[in-house]
Formats: C-alpha cells, structure tokens, sequence
C-alpha cells in the first residue's frame, strides 16, 4: 500500500444471476460487464470473502525435479469497517512448527506484517525491501499475502476468454508507483459468475513473466465461493506450491483485537 492513500469505500459489486456449481461447472448468467478496468479491480476487491474465516490448509512445494515438501498450516481472517487482518501459524513439518505470520491492514498506510520464528522466541518486522522475499521457501512472496488496493494500479481491460468451464474478464493491473509492487504487472483472468480469480500472471518491471497462478478447485462453502485448490509457479527456476484447504468456517466471531503480536505465540 501506498503511505497516505485512504483504504478504498466498498462499493457493492451488481447481483449475479447465477453462479457455478461446486466442482467447477460453468454458470448460465454472469455479473453485467464492468464499465471499465477500474470497476472490476474494486469488484474484485469488495467480493465477498465473510466478516472472518479459519481455515486448515495444505501445502505441497514442487521443485523442478519434482521433489514434494509438505507443509500444514491454520489461516485465521477478519474483516473490520474496509480492512482486513490474517494470522497464518504452522503445524507441520517439526522444523516449522509454531512458526507464524502477521498481516495487519491499516487505514491510510501500509499493511504491518511480522513474521514469528520460535527458535528465535520472537517476531521480527517484514520490511519494505523484503516484500519480494519468498515466503517460507514458497512461491509466494510476502507481497503476495497482503491485500493491494485498486487505486494503487492503472487497471485495463483486455476482453474475455475462457478457462476451463469459466468465462472470464482479463485484467490488466500496473502499478502507479513502481516502487509500490515487486511486480511491473499482473493479468488476472476473472469468472464473470463468481468474481473469482481462476487465473493470473505476474511480470517483473521488464514485463517478463515471472509467475503464474490458477486455481484448481472452487466451492461454494456457506454462500461464499472459495479457492478450495490452486496453484502459483514460478517459471525460472521452475518450482510450484499447491495450497489445499481441507476446511474452512466462515462467521466464527473472531474479533479484531486479537490480531496483535502476541497472537503470534503459540
């Protein structure tokens, strides 16, 4: 986020008719077309994701010779007003067990992200320069983790594809500030039934491709629809991380206030 730039208003994305079903099968009726690019990043931005949610993820890291790692995690989110806080914290492998991670949105200035290392016994502060670091060894960087606000790109629509059974508005994404992202632009491939995002490309500030991400699996769990299975690849040098939630509650009544740093120790 860009220092000084108010959190976005919500505006409510229009109705959809219909959307797909459990396991991917395409929708009859989709949102009407957005008025421009714009429009779409905030509806994209504004879908609705529950006051809170906890859910039991599973991560497998490929490498390019195609040996597995196999990580476990909790993921914890809360919405409150326009922001959003979530709490990652390990449970498998041993080495990593314990180890948890922070995200705390603020109003008007960057997002507050601390990372917990329990053989260390404390949490040290993720820093501007380190947002394009890997996260826990895995294709996704710690930039990844936290919410962009639409206002901080120049958004275009390129027109509409199919992938899969999905029928799609591709997005075109480029930062205002350069120095904001670790990515020269994204396009992200966009259900028009759903406002999910079921495919993506990242590039560096030389527009070559840098990462691309689909999902694999989406469901419908108390009326929101939610990425069940996906993946993000790194192209050079190859390596994937496959996250599967095994479950996921939405409207548990989490609060806010326990989104702090001494939430991060177990």
């Amino acid at each position: 986020m860009v220092p000084g730039v108010e959190a976005t208003p919500v505006v409510p994305a229009p109705p959809a008719a219909s959307a797909p079903q459990p396991g991917g099968e395409p929708a009859a009726h989709s949102h009407r077309p957005p008025r421009d690019g714009a429009e779409l990043a905030q509806w994209l931005y504004n879908r609705a994701t529950g006051r809170d949610s906890v859910a039991t993820v599973e991560m497998v890291l490929t490498s390019s010779s195609g040996h597995e790692r196999v990580r476990r995690f909790e993921s914890r989110m809360v919405r409150h007003d326009t922001l959003q806080d979530s709490l990652i914290r390990f449970t498998y492998p041993r080495d990593i067990d314990a180890t948890a991670f922070l995200t705390r949105e603020r109003e008007g200035d960057d997002a507050e992200q601390f990372l917990y290392l329990p053989a260390l016994r404390r949490a040290r502060r993720i820093v501007a320069k380190q947002r394009g670091k890997s996260f826990v060894n895995s294709d996704l960087y710690y930039q990844d983790l936290d919410r962009r606000r639409p206002d901080q790109d120049r958004h275009r629509l390129l027109g509409e594809a199919k992938v899969g059974p999905y029928l799609c508005w591709i997005l075109e994404s480029i930062p205002v500030d350069p120095e904001s992202s670790v990515y020269g632009k994204s396009v992200t491939w966009i259900d028009q039934a759903t406002l999910m995002p079921v495919q993506g490309e990242s590039f560096d500030r030389k527009e070559k491709k840098i990462k691309e991400n689909r999902v694999l699996r989406l469901a419908e769990v108390q009326g929101i629809w939610t990425a069940m299975e996906s993946e993000v690849t790194t192209i050079d040098p190859h390596h994937t991380t496959r996250l599967k939630v095994g479950e996921i509650r939405y409207n548990v009544g989490l609060k806010a206030a326990d989104f702090n740093e001494r939430a991060l120790q177990p």
